[in-house]
């Protein structure tokens, strides 16, 4: 995943339309609290919907946006869990500039 700002966008669109035309995606960051918005190709787009529209139908919903409210109403970690270990802020994590598979480390190195 690329990531860039919207003015880098604007100025160098051809170069980031083919990233994402690629198969890659293009992360555009957003100023101050906007949410950033993700530049992909429709094939990409059409993959998301199809697995979309297979959740719903394990998870027994009719409607897409039962499925989002029920993501931003999931609550991931116990208040133990947080009371022990404390949070974190989304500005404390770091992320690298792009993102990939050069990252992650091989499975034998978990084992």
């Amino acid at each position: 995943m690329y990531m860039v700002d919207a003015t880098e966008l604007k100025t160098n669109f051809k170069r980031y339309a083919g990233i994402a035309s690629s198969g890659d995606a293009v992360l555009i960051k957003r100023p101050k609290k906007e949410s950033n918005l993700i530049l992909i190709n429709e094939s990409s787009y059409n993959q998301w919907q199809r697995i979309m529209a297979y959740l719903m139908k394990l998870q027994g919903f009719t409607s897409l946006e039962e499925v989002l409210k029920q993501e931003e109403t999931k609550t991931y970690y116990s208040e133990d869990f947080i009371n022990a270990f404390g949070s974190l802020d989304e500005d404390d994590l770091v992320r690298p500039p792009q993102l990939g598979f050069e990252y992650d480390c091989k499975r034998e190195e978990l084992l």
